[in-house]
């Protein structure tokens, strides 16, 4: 077996090159084209690369989320937990229990998660 050496480009960088990458090869293979050996080594290599960046001791997935302000459109599962005071997982599952689904793995809408804290608040009183 092949080793696994890291490749030579920042961690920030190299998921969205992974993505970018496979699926460039995905359309190109399913055009008819062939994909070189070479080619598919380094897409293993930075797939395996891009993995060990995101997976905690855990096991877990985990997507890093970037720094949310006041301002954002979004809240992050954590915090959004804090405003219901519930755990990450409950809130998953009431978020998607009132119909919202996130934009992006980690973050809601933050008028979805004040819908769901009024409704909550509502339901209390």
């Amino acid at each position: 077996m092949r080793q696994s050496v890291p490749p030579p480009i920042p961690a920030e960088l190299a998921r969205p090159l992974w993505l970018h990458l496979r699926a460039f090869y995905h359309r190109h293979h399913a055009a008819g084209g062939h994909i070189p050996p070479t080619a598919a080594a380094f897409l293993d290599d930075l797939r395996a690369y891009v993995a060990a960046q995101v997976i905690t001791p855990s096991g877990h997935a985990s997507a890093p989320v970037a720094d949310i302000g006041a301002s954002s459109p979004y809240v992050s599962t954590d915090r959004a937990a804090g405003l219901l005071d519930v755990t990450a997982r409950h809130t998953r599952r009431l978020m998607i229990g009132h119909g919202f689904r996130q934009p992006r793995r980690g973050l809601w809408r933050a008028q979805d998660v004040a819908a769901v804290v009024a409704a909550r608040k509502r339901r209390a009183a």
